[in-house]
């Protein structure tokens, strides 16, 4: 089992590599979510690029996809947002 600072890291890195920030976190109870972005209002689309799951268990890192919808909604309906201020 990983920790939340831990997977928050994680996710930087990864947010990192496609110049983007964690901006927003949700949670459920298998998975986190980590959203990125830019922050010089260069871009109008965000592609998700960056954005990614982790797992709780593992620290399994699964980036988000777009097409993948049925992992999505689950997680969506099952998720709770997270504060990370």
């Amino acid at each position: 089992m990983i920790t939340f600072e831990e997977a928050l890291n994680k996710a930087q890195k990864e947010a990192a590599r496609a110049d983007k920030v964690v901006v927003r976190a949700k949670e459920n109870a298998e998975w986190w979510r980590f959203d990125a972005e830019r922050t010089d209002g260069q871009h109008a689309f965000d592609d998700g690029a960056g954005s990614v799951y982790v797992n709780k268990q593992t620290g399994e890192i699964r980036k988000l996809q777009l097409w993948d919808v049925d992992f999505t909604a689950a997680f969506n309906e099952t998720s709770t947002p997270i504060d990370l201020a």
